[in-house]
């Protein structure tokens, strides 16, 4: 299940206006049981458009940060299918 989106990097301007103006309807047609490409094809999303998005949205891993109980804020990349993060150096 996907609930928020966050985007903190250099994409294009084109990738970052297509996630902004498609994440909450991908969010609620994933989040209602359809499938990736019925999905795109709903939204009328190119293929061109939709793998970079789909990369995005639906990536096996991501970084996240924290703050330990001493304040310090620390990275972890998680997997997103396994469920377990482990920490990294995060710059």
């Amino acid at each position: 299940m996907i609930t928020t989106l966050e985007i903190k990097t250099n994409h294009n301007p084109k990738l970052l206006h297509d996630l902004e103006t498609h994440y909450h309807n991908i969010e609620k047609l994933y989040n209602d049981g359809i499938d990736l490409e019925e999905i795109r094809i709903e939204l009328q999303i190119s293929d061109n458009d939709w793998y970079p998005i789909e990369d995005i949205i639906f990536a096996k891993e991501s970084i996240y940060k924290c703050n330990n109980i001493f304040g310090e804020t620390v990275y972890y990349k998680g997997c997103n299918i396994s469920g377990r993060s482990q920490e990294i150096e995060y710059e």
